[in-house]
């Protein structure tokens, strides 16, 4: 998709060049009624309306480009935002595991005394 925009931009990047180098071969006639000034309008003509359906088919394309970029990044956030709660969870889990083992530590240590060793 992003090689057929790059195309599209190519030809009309062309096309309107060429537009530009029409238009300014029609300027520099001396005259309107000179025999190319007819040829000339009628492949600006040409020109402007290839430049035109380009434009269209470009907009299309980069609308469709946008949306699917924008759909992308929504499945991609949806994703890693279901991971994170997965990694959450599994941190709280783990978590409760050890307060529990912790729990149970606490009154064997309250229950520990000293004891004097004999030298």
């Amino acid at each position: 998709m992003i090689r057929g925009r790059q195309t599209i931009l190519d030809q009309y990047a062309t096309v309107t060049g060429d537009l530009e180098s029409t238009r300014s071969k029609l300027a520099k006639l001396p005259s309107r009624l000179d025999p190319k000034a007819a040829e000339l309008t009628a492949r600006i003509t040409e020109l402007e309306q290839k430049a035109v359906a380009l434009k269209t088919q470009l907009n299309t394309v980069t609308e469709t480009l946008v949306r699917e970029t924008q759909r992308f990044h929504a499945e991609k956030f949806a994703a890693l935002k279901q991971m994170l709660v997965e990694l959450v969870q599994a941190y709280m889990e783990h978590s409760q595991k050890e307060l529990s083992q912790l729990q149970a530590l606490l009154p064997v240590v309250q229950q520990m005394q000293y004891q004097e060793q004999p030298l």
